[in-house]
């Protein structure tokens, strides 16, 4: 149905809107839907209180679509002029809506911000199209280019690149071992970024428990997961929430316990791991106890 089809559209939005190779088709195909509804309305003779809220949803996903640095703007403005002639008129009210300055100057700002991300763009698909290709210097270029966005002061573009760095290893996997050791090292940078950087509980709790899951032997990553959750306890309301009293001290600590245990036991390497490890145990229950002391 055209409901289903539209949450459809909405989801692949929400997930891949801002990657700069595949952005723009869904955002064009959002934006033909909604001109295509407003078309159909006027056919229909709708209220102008409906048309105008239906053009005040089109200019927002124009703007929308243009904070997002995509491949294939070039003729972004033309385009858009071309999408909004299709519901807007050159009337004073329509014009204040679209604000023609301040849709160019959006348009000058992507294309700029666009030119700056095509390199790692395309020495990213160069080497994911080589017949021989290198999970390390995959790795390197997928690094690079979450840490421009993490410069950039553009995080949350910084968490796709990592989850779409992860995704084009399915594709490079000719040496498996080294692919291993490349993914791990993309799997520990994610994690340091949204623990130092997003400061995201939640999704860190959930980011390194998959990575514990191909990658068990990791004293980093169950660090980054052990945080995650001493974090996520002192939040109300959280799964993993309780309250500071001696009995709920025991219940927390007892539950980290379970976690080290299961870190302890999925073979690390070093013995250095099961220092570190067990240094978390005894600083995650100080902590826990002086909370209450």
């Amino acid at each position: 149905s055209e409901a289903i089809s539209k949450e459809i559209i909405d989801i692949c939005i929400q997930a891949c809107g801002m990657d700069v190779t595949t952005g723009k088709f869904l955002w064009d195909t959002l934006l033909s839907r909604l001109l295509d509804e407003y078309e159909d309305e006027m056919e229909c003779q709708a209220d102008e209180g409906q048309l105008l809220q239906l053009r005040k949803s089109i200019i927002k996903t124009i703007y929308q679509q243009l904070s997002h640095p995509l491949l294939g703007m070039d003729n972004a403005l033309r385009e858009i002029e071309e999408a909004l002639s299709r519901c807007c008129t050159d009337s004073a009210s329509d014009t204040a809506l679209v604000n023609p300055e301040q849709l160019e100057r959006t348009v000058k700002e992507t294309l700029a911000a666009l030119q700056s991300r095509l390199p790692h763009e395309l020495n990213i698909d160069k080497i994911i199209a080589s017949d021989k290709a290198n999970p390390e210097q995959l790795q390197q270029a997928w690094l690079d280019y979450a840490l421009f966005e993490v410069q950039a002061k553009q995080p949350s573009r910084a968490q796709r690149i990592y989850e779409r760095a992860l995704l084009s290893f399915t594709d490079c996997s000719i040496n498996a071992n080294v692919n291993h050791i490349a993914l791990l090292s993309i799997w520990e940078s994610y994690c340091n970024f949204l623990s130092k950087d997003l400061k995201d509980w939640s999704l860190l709790e959930n980011v390194s428990k998959r990575s514990l899951k191909t990658h068990y032997t990791s004293a980093t990553l169950w660090t980054q997961h052990f945080l995650a959750i001493e974090c996520c306890q002192s939040r109300p309301g959280h799964e993993h929430g309780f309250m500071n009293d001696v009995t709920a001290i025991k219940d927390e600590c007892a539950l980290m316990r379970t976690k080290v245990t299961q870190a302890l036991g999925s073979g690390l390497t070093q013995h250095s791991d099961y220092i570190t490890i067990f240094r978390v145990l005894w600083g995650y229950c100080h902590r826990r106890v002086r909370a209450v002391v």
